[in-house]
């Protein structure tokens, strides 16, 4: 597995949701920052982290990391702070999530593709109030 190469991809899939719903897009010059893009909205320019998802098995949901683990160092990654929103793609859904990182926790986020078999309503996070469309006119949370 590559993580590198998936990484690019998800970066990829999530600028260009972004750009077809109409943001206007900043890409940050060289690496080591902690955001991989930025968005330029009517709020001023917010900091995109992108992750990849994976649907979790008989769940009927997605999950995805809020926090990095680096090679050289025992301690993780948090993104508190440092970004605004989890730029998100998921190859199974085949869809891009705009996620601000105050509706996430630090380690691990799940956005519900389908009801929970509990019934529970409460604190859910659907996938589908955070996709990436270009239909819509606000986005996760942000206007354009």
């Amino acid at each position: 597995m590559n993580t590198t190469l998936i990484g690019n991809r998800t970066e990829g899939f999530v600028l260009s949701a972004l750009m077809a719903a109409g943001y206007n897009v900043l890409i940050p010059f060289g690496g080591g920052l902690r955001y991989d893009l930025a968005i330029d909205t009517a709020d001023g320019i917010k900091r995109v982290q992108c992750k990849t998802a994976r649907v979790r098995p008989g769940a009927g949901a997605i999950y995805f990391p809020t926090m990095s683990w680096r090679r050289d160092s025992k301690e993780p990654v948090k993104y508190r702070g440092h970004v605004d929103f989890f730029g998100v793609y998921c190859q199974q859904s085949g869809k891009c999530y705009l996620v601000p990182i105050s509706d996430v926790k630090d380690r691990e986020a799940t956005l519900r593709l389908e009801k929970p078999k509990n019934g529970q309503s409460s604190g859910v996070r659907w996938a589908a109030d955070y996709e990436i469309s270009s239909a819509s006119s606000s986005v996760g949370g942000t206007s354009r």
